[in-house]
């Protein structure tokens, strides 16, 4: 809804984004999708109807586990003790485990190996006896902790075996979302694809990761979770990263262990298409942007800092000079009141029919006002020059917005 109120776009870039919704059928009940980095979601269905997780329970498990360890509560070398309760568990052949003897101790570090490799159940059991002392209590925690992020969902267990678990695929990508952010090392360990324990080999349960005999294997791919049972279906919260861009990949209620895969490859192809396209392109707006009430072209910018950009170059006519040093490849931005101004007539502002494309060349901006040098950081290179940010360098005069008009003003005098 945002693009539709913000953009007006050439039709391919409507279409482009317009087609996601309706370009691939999922198997899937559930499913979304997103870039990490900004939230924005490419793909959704059924995003906000509570489902069964089963194992995808988990992650909340971990999460409070890392929280605990933020605290310096614990650490990875905390060695926890193995109650009776979490060892009879971790012999049940019906649910995913590694095998815990009563009365020993594991640390903290095997705990998330176990956990996020193997999906092993008892180990869950170890987590949520430790931290709150019975596993309902810990419930009650995974539950509260949820609301406290933001998302809809309720908790009877630590490891997912409950079918009366509920999340939806939308509080399941938020959730993932605020791990990595706040716990990036979780990463180090589910895009691990196998891990001993005990003198035992148990590779990963994750399909997408370089495991061997995998036929779903997808580049970039480094985590998360999966999750199963005859009430939730095939369950993958997945994770990947390609050329420094991140998504996110939600899919629940899959029929069968392909599908999963399938429907989780067909989620990220589709969001690596839009992010590669956000990360790259400015856009055409109806935004107007004014500098002491004379309009300057200016472009969109969705990835990132999200606003409307100016280009460097063009700040000439608007009272500023502009110097480049080749040397440390920065662009120094100077106002001049003694500079005729010379601004770019509304008759030739282009259209930009096309978007403006990003390079990676490396440059930098440097605004200086009142004899102070203020990098700013919200730059870009295009195949046209370098773009500011107005937003930012509109901060350090008199800005004003006015919603209405959909314009933009800085005010140097």
């Amino acid at each position: 809804m945002l693009k539709k109120r913000i953009f007006s776009i050439a039709l391919v870039l409507v279409l482009l984004f317009s087609v996601s919704a309706s370009a691939f059928d999922l198997n899937s009940q559930g499913a979304i999708s997103m870039n990490f980095e900004t939230g924005e979601v490419y793909y959704e269905k059924n995003a906000d109807t509570l489902l069964t997780p089963a194992s995808l329970t988990k992650i909340m498990t971990l999460y409070i586990l890392f929280e605990k360890m933020e605290s310096g509560e614990i650490s990875e070398d905390t060695l926890i003790p193995i109650s009776q309760n979490a060892a009879t568990l971790s012999r049940n052949r019906g649910a995913t485990n590694v095998p815990l003897t009563s009365g020993g101790s594991i640390s903290v570090r095997q705990l998330i190996d176990a956990i996020t490799v193997v999906s092993a159940c008892g180990c869950c059991t170890v987590v949520a006896e430790y931290i709150s002392g019975s596993e309902a209590e810990f419930a009650k925690l995974m539950t509260q902790t949820a609301k406290e992020l933001g998302i809809d969902a309720r908790f009877y267990d630590a490891s997912g075996l409950s079918d009366d678990n509920l999340i939806s695929p939308r509080g399941l990508a938020m959730l993932v979302q605020t791990f990595i952010k706040k716990h990036p090392e979780i990463l180090t360990y589910t895009k691990k694809t196998s891990v001993v324990f005990s003198g035992k080999t148990y590779d990963a349960t994750n399909m997408l990761l370089p495991v061997k005999n995998t036929r779903f294997y997808y580049p970039g791919a480094d985590g998360f979770k999966t999750g199963t049972t005859s009430k939730a279906g095939k369950c993958l919260v997945s994770t990947a990263i390609q050329e420094d861009a991140r998504v996110l990949c939600v899919v629940m209620k899959a029929q069968t262990n392909d599908y999963r895969y399938i429907d989780s490859r067909k989620l990220l192809d589709d969001a690596f298409r839009h992010a590669a396209y956000l990360e790259k392109n400015l856009f055409a707006t109806d935004i107007k942007a004014y500098i002491n009430n004379l309009e300057i072209p200016c472009t969109y910018k969705m990835f990132g800092a999200q606003g409307i950009m100016v280009m460097a170059d063009d700040l000439v006519g608007y009272g500023f000079d502009i110097r480049y040093d080749e040397n440390t490849q920065t662009i120094y931005i100077e106002e001049n009141d003694k500079k005729e101004i010379s601004p770019i007539q509304s008759q030739k502002l282009p259209l930009w029919e096309k978007e403006l494309k990003i390079t990676k060349s490396p440059i930098k901006a440097v605004l200086i006002k009142d004899s102070v040098e203020i990098e700013l950081a919200n730059i870009v290179s295009t195949d046209k020059g370098c773009a500011i940010g107005f937003g930012e360098l509109s901060a350090h005069y008199t800005k004003i917005w006015d919603n209405e008009q959909r314009t933009a003003h800085l005010n140097t005098k």
